[in-house]
C-alpha cells in the first residue's frame, strides 16, 4: 500500500511539473508575440512610407529594443523546448522504472505468500484447533470438573500431556518454514511466530511467575529450561514417506509413551504430570493458565473469521486458584505481564 502511494505521488508531482514547463513556456511565447507586435507598430501611422527604410527603422531605439527581445524570446523558446522534450523524456523513464519496480516487488510478495500458504496453511489450522483444546484443558481443570490424576500411565494424564505438546509442536513446524518462505509478506503469519516466543517464555522464564520467591531455577522443578522445549517439541514429530513432518496422533503418542527412552526426550513434563494438583505445583499451574490464555487469545483472534466459537477463559479465577498471598496480591499484575509478554515483537 505504502509503494503504491508512493509511485502515485511520485506520478503526480512528475505531472505538476511538466504542466509548470508549458505554461511557462506559453507564457514566454505570448512575450514575443507581444514584442513583434511593438515593433511592427509603425505600419498603425495614417501615412505608411511606400517604400520601407530599414535604416531608418533601424535607428529607432524603441524597434531595435523589441527585436532583439524577440529574437532573445524565441532563442529561449527554441532551448526551452529543448529542455522540456529532455526533461519529459527523463520523467517518463523514471516513470517506468519505478512502475516496473512496484510490479516486481507485487509479484514477488504474491509469489512468497502463495509458498507461505502452501507450506502453513494447515498447520494455521491443526494449531487453532489445538490451542482451543488447551485453553478448554486448562479451563475444565481449574473449574473441577475433572478430578482425575495425570499420572502418563491412565488415560487423563495421556490426554492433557498430548494437548500441552501439540500446539509447541506445530509451531516448531511453522518456524522451519521460514527457511523455505519470506513472513514479513503476510502479518499472520508474523503472529504464530510470536506465539511461539510467547509459549516458550511461558514454560522457561521467571516473567510469568513475577520471579516468585519460591521459585527454583537450579532444577526443572516448575519451570522447563528454554532449550529444552525445542527437544520436547521434535520428540512429537513424526516423518511419513514423502519425507513431510506432521505431530503423531493421539494413539501413537500413547504407543510412543512406552517406551522408556520417550519419557527422556519428553522431560521433565512427564514427571510434572505424574503428582500435578495446583496446591502442590502453583507456579507450575499459573504457567499453564498462561499457557491457556495465550491459546484462549489466539483462537478469539484468528479463529472467528474462520467459524471458531468464542472461547471464555476466566484468567482471573484461574489466577485465584492458587492459595498464595504473593499471588492474591498481585492478580491485577499478573495479568498485565501475561498481555505484556503477548504482546511483545519477535
Amino acid at each position: 500500500m505504502r509503494t503504491q502511494f508512493s509511485f502515485q505521488f511520485c506520478t503526480t508531482h512528475y505531472y505538476q511539473e511538466v504542466t509548470t514547463l508549458k505554461t511557462s513556456y506559453l507564457g514566454v511565447f505570448t512575450i514575443s508575440l507581444y514584442a513583434l507586435w511593438t515593433g511592427a507598430s509603425f505600419a498603425e501611422q495614417e501615412n505608411p512610407p511606400e517604400v520601407i527604410n530599414y535604416a531608418v527603422i533601424l535607428s529607432d531605439p524603441k524597434i531595435v529594443a523589441a527585436l532583439v527581445a524577440a529574437t532573445v524570446t524565441i532563442f529561449v523558446n527554441v532551448i526551452g523546448k529543448l529542455f522540456l522534450d529532455r526533461r519529459l523524456e527523463a520523467i517518463k523513464a523514471d516513470l517506468k522504472e519505478k512502475g516496473d519496480v512496484n510490479s516486481a516487488k507485487i509479484q514477488y510478495e504474491l509469489e512468497e505468500k502463495k509458498r507461505l500458504y502452501h507450506s502453513i496453511g494447515h498447520l494455521r489450522f491443526q494449531l487453532l484447533l489445538s490451542a482451543r483444546d488447551v485453553a478448554l484443558h486448562v479451563t475444565s481443570f481449574g473449574a473441577g470438573l475433572r478430578q482425575y490424576p495425570t499420572t502418563t500411565k491412565n488415560y487423563y494424564g495421556q490426554s492433557t500431556l498430548y494437548k500441552f505438546l501439540r500446539p509447541i509442536a506445530l509451531c516448531e513446524l511453522i518456524e522451519r518454514q521460514v527457511a523455505v518462505a519470506d513472513f514479513s509478506v503476510d502479518v499472520d503469519s508474523i503472529e504464530l511466530l510470536r506465539f511461539k516466543q510467547s509459549i516458550y517464555k511461558c514454560f522457561s522464564s521467571g516473567d510469568p511467575i513475577l520471579h516468585h520467591p519460591d521459585a527454583n531455577w537450579l532444577e526443572q522443578e516448575q519451570h522447563v529450561f528454554y532449550n529444552s522445549l525445542t527437544r520436547i517439541a521434535n520428540s512429537l514429530l513424526i516423518e511419513d514417506s514423502n519425507g513431510t513432518r506432521s505431530p503423531m496422533s493421539f494413539h501413537q503418542f500413547v504407543e510412543f509413551l512406552e517406551n522408556e527412552e520417550s519419557h527422556n526426550n519428553l522431560s521433565p513434563l512427564p514427571e510434572f504430570l505424574e503428582d500435578f494438583s495446583i496446591e502442590e505445583k502453583p507456579l507450575l499451574w499459573l504457567r499453564f493458565v498462561f499457557f491457556g490464555y495465550l491459546c484462549s487469545e489466539l483462537v478469539n483472534e484468528k479463529g472467528a473469521r474462520i467459524g471458531f466459537e468464542h472461547v471464555e477463559y476466566p484468567l482471573e479465577a484461574l489466577i485465584r486458584k492458587v492459595d498464595d498471598q504473593f499471588t492474591l496480591d498481585k492478580v491485577a499484575n499478573f495479568t498485565e505481564m501475561f498481555k505484556s509478554i503477548r504482546g511483545a515483537g519477535l
